[in-house]
């Protein structure tokens, strides 16, 4: 589980939100998808094939947002399916610079 690193309380387990939007796309109009509970990954689905994304992670707990990850490029294969991306939480550390 992350640490946002504010105190010991227990209750302060963070969880974390993938933003990816489309090299023709600007931030802004980014999708979002987070964790839930316990997951320990995030798989994007309908994304386009032959198509550079952009992604940022971002972890978060009840105190807040903490600082996103600097971003990541990714490209989906050539296909005439829509591609599903699967991010595991040893991604989203090496992401967002945090560590189980």
């Amino acid at each position: 589980m992350y640490s946002m690193g504010r105190g010991t309380n227990s209750n302060l387990k963070a969880r974390v939100q993938v933003s990816y939007w489309k090299d023709i796309e600007q931030e802004e109009a980014a999708e979002k998808i987070r964790t839930e509970g316990n997951e320990s990954s995030i798989i994007l689905t309908g994304l386009e094939g032959n198509t550079l994304y952009h992604m940022r992670v971002k972890a978060f707990n009840a105190a807040g947002y903490g600082p996103p990850s600097n971003t990541v490029r990714a490209a989906t294969k050539k296909s005439r399916h829509r591609e599903e991306f699967d991010i595991h939480r040893s991604h989203l550390s090496h992401l967002s610079g945090k560590h189980s």
